[in-house]
């Protein structure tokens, strides 16, 4: 995908996630129907975790390949 859907895709996904947390995720991949979020801390990336399955459906709406989330833990 060109790098300018990625970007619009990144930029939709930090407007469905909480405002405290919008700082902290990067969209990476949609890898197998899952939505791949590179994070900045395990904090944040527990955060994901508990808050995913609420999030699943507008995210789903953002690209209909998109069934789960993941996160990644990529300290910047």
């Amino acid at each position: 995908m060109p790098s300018e859907i990625w970007q619009r895709l990144d930029a939709q996904v930090k407007q469905i996630l909480p405002v405290n947390l919008r700082a902290h995720f990067q969209v990476a991949c949609i890898e197998e129907g899952c939505l791949v979020l590179l994070a900045a801390n395990n904090m944040a990336a527990s955060r994901l975790r508990m808050i995913a399955p609420g999030l699943l459906p507008q995210l789903g709406r953002l690209d209909s390949r998109i069934t789960q989330v993941r996160a990644k833990i990529l300290p910047k």
